[in-house]
């Protein structure tokens, strides 16, 4: 039995997986740092520079983002003093709480935000996969030429409980990938 993607040429079948990996990570560190202006851990101030009627949110959203992530090693030093310095009254124990989630969220934010941009030049690499025929096998394979990111972003969107409950990937694709990352393993089972 024919599947569809035994049709399709096996670097489209990545193509469409890393496009969908791409934008997603990026809507999961966009929605993230909504998250926290929602928690009000953060605060979003400023235009992009090129702001019009016709700038659009993606491009607002990027702009925050951006703006974030070039402010995170400053902020997390900040926060870091803070709480070391902190009385531990209940007040600032709450308060230092509060800090260290929105640490791990900046992190995840950021995480989110490369893997995004892992999966952006990837997809460069997958696209000239012209002669290989199995998708996992070409994943893998130029898995190996951005090592070890894009072994960890393998093993991000196979694990990952947020993009399963999103149903990013189909039965398929979600194979696909556990199938490249098992082919990404390998070698190192062989030596220890």
């Amino acid at each position: 039995m024919q599947t569809a993607n035994d049709a399709m040429p096996a670097w489209l079948v990545c193509d469409g997986i890393l496009s969908k990996a791409r934008d997603e990570l990026l809507s999961q560190a966009i929605r993230t740092m909504y998250e926290q202006v929602e928690r009000k851990r953060l605060s979003l101030e400023g235009e992009p520079l090129s702001v019009n009627e016709s700038t659009s949110q993606h491009e607002k959203d990027m702009y925050f983002l951006e703006q974030l992530l070039q402010e995170r090693e400053r902020m997390e030093k900040r926060f870091a003093e803070y709480i070391e310095g902190a009385s531990i009254g209940e007040k600032d124990r709450a308060r230092i709480d509060e800090l260290q989630q929105f640490l791990l969220a900046l992190k995840q934010i950021s995480l989110l935000y490369t893997y995004s941009g892992v999966c952006d030049a990837w997809l460069v690499d997958a696209e000239k996969g012209l002669r290989e025929t199995e998708p996992a096998a070409l994943l893998a394979s130029t898995a190996a030429l951005g090592a070890p990111e894009r072994k960890d972003v393998l093993a991000y969107l196979a694990s990952s409980r947020e993009l399963e409950g999103e149903g990013i990937f189909t039965d398929q694709e979600k194979g696909i990938i556990k199938k490249a990352l098992g082919l990404c393993e390998e070698p190192t089972r062989a030596h220890p």
